[in-house]
């Protein structure tokens, strides 16, 4: 298992980095937009804007589907909603789930660049403390032996409390980042 995941870990990377190393080698570093589907349009022609920007989005609504169907069941998971299928109530939570994007997108507040940003961030946040919690949660309530097990030194409390307070400062350097507390070189 652990080798699956770093082999899938090493292919995710490479594909994430060939991204900007495409921009880099199409446009030089002087010409670089925020998004790279600009980019690849500026230096390809139409065809690879729309193409790459057609791709992009379909990409992101298979997220955006994925995700605000889980956030969805959960809504009625964790507010006791009953059945997600009656018609009504599946109405309202889909609205609490799909307008405030809209309105973030469609209002100005955000660019896309700060929106992917801040998802990054919080996410990371989350997806650094969770784990943690979940290793706790087994160990101490768990029936199961685990198949793997971290070596002792990598589940350490000071190694998990550095994990936390790292992961909650760079959600702090983000926050500060937006309303404008950090210079500008920053």
């Amino acid at each position: 298992m652990p080798k699956a995941i770093m082999v899938g870990m090493a292919l995710t990377f490479t594909l994430l980095a060939l991204v900007p190393l495409s921009v880099i080698s199409l446009n030089g570093l002087d010409n670089i937009s925020d998004v790279a589907t600009i980019s690849w349009g500026r230096a390809l022609g139409e065809w690879a804007f729309f193409s790459a920007n057609l791709f992009a989005l379909c990409a992101m609504l298979t997220s955006y589907w994925g995700l605000g169907g889980s956030f969805l069941t959960n809504i009625f998971d964790q507010f006791r909603l009953g059945n997600d299928e009656q018609p009504a109530r599946r109405l309202m939570v889909l609205l609490v789930v799909a307008i405030p994007p809209f309105v973030l997108a469609y209002s100005g507040m955000v660019s896309f660049v700060n929106a992917l940003y801040f998802a990054g961030v919080f996410s990371g946040v989350i997806l650094s403390i969770m784990p943690i919690l979940m290793l706790k949660g087994a160990r101490q309530r768990g029936d199961l032996t685990p198949g793997w097990t971290c070596p002792a030194w990598m589940t350490h409390p000071l190694i998990q409390c550095f994990i936390v307070l790292l992961y909650l400062c760079s959600a702090a350097y983000a926050i500060a980042s937006a309303v404008g507390y950090l210079p500008a070189g920053w």
